[in-house]
């Protein structure tokens, strides 16, 4: 596997941002995130009506940040924030949502669109109208759910750069489901277990080559090997305190059963932040049997 060098240049966040999060705690955690010298751009959209006198009262605390013109005009759905991310070149887009969809993606929820299609990584955090309070005063820890596949280890370098910024240890997860891997009809049969023990192999050997890479750049890592039903275990693996970066086919790219449709049910089920990276190599073979 090649060295990657971890990116210690500037980390440019633009921020989408809607009146119904409150300004100044947005713009703290975003500096959390992207450390001192962050240069952070507020994309204030269509519904967004900020006064000046707000923004400068954020500069005023020593959040330095960009108002990017012209604002998105019409309706959200019309404003290609990938494309104003790309063109700002930047690193992170850091969006919240008052989405809350129950076990599925919702298609009007434009947070989770931009998440599961951007090609620059998401993260993503859940809130409500006016809530304060709602962003986690550091994390302490950094979750990766990985298949193994080449998609999937193309966050590796953010994912680097990003546990490197905010000091923290990687646990990588990867979930074999016999009923994914196998026909049903022998998924739970004993004489299965040969099948198993090869889809383990590449398991453990695709974990392997995930925390050589980033221990190199000394970051702290550790994977687990989980079976079962994939969302159930990554799930479940969540805790307290923890980022998760996933990595995603997109909505309209994923096979049956691959990541974009687990994509998909993360964003739907898990209420604590997320980072969401669309890949675009085609998986490899190791994948098959880590739907994760």
């Amino acid at each position: 596997m090649s060295t990657h060098r971890i990116d210690d240049s500037t980390l440019r966040i633009l921020i989408p941002w809607h009146d119904d999060t409150v300004l100044d705690e947005l713009l703290t955690f975003a500096r959390g995130i992207g450390g001192g010298d962050a240069h952070i751009m507020l994309l204030r959209m269509a519904s967004a009506c900020a006064s000046e006198r707000e923004i400068r009262l954020a500069a005023a605390r020593g959040i330095p940040l960009e108002i990017v013109q012209p604002a998105c005009e019409g309706p959200a759905a019309e404003c290609d924030i990938a494309a104003i991310a790309a063109k700002r070149a930047a690193d992170l887009i850091l969006m919240t949502t008052t989405c809350h969809p129950a076990g599925h993606l919702d298609e009007d929820c434009l947070p989770a669109q931009v998440a599961l299609d951007s090609p620059i990584p998401v993260l993503l955090v859940r809130t409500h109208p006016g809530e304060r309070g709602i962003f986690p005063p550091s994390f302490t820890r950094l979750l990766i759910p990985t298949d193994g596949s080449t998609r999937s280890t193309q966050s590796l370098p953010f994912a680097a750069r990003l546990a490197s910024r905010l000091r923290l240890p990687v646990q990588f997860v990867m979930v074999i489901d016999p009923m994914q891997a196998l026909p049903p009809a022998y998924a739970y049969d004993p004489g299965a277990e040969e099948l198993i023990a090869g889809l383990r192999e590449d398991a453990h050997w695709a974990l392997k080559r995930g925390e050589q890479m980033l221990a190199r750049h000394g970051i702290a890592v550790n994977s687990s090997l989980l079976y079962g039903p994939v969302v159930a275990c990554i799930t479940e693996s969540v805790r307290k305190g923890d980022l998760v970066l996933l990595t995603t086919h997109g909505r309209g790219n994923a096979p049956a059963g691959r990541l974009g449709s687990v994509a998909k049910r993360m964003v739907a089920e898990i209420p604590d932040p997320m980072v969401i990276m669309r890949g675009h190599p085609a998986p490899e073979r190791v994948a098959v049997g880590h739907l994760a």
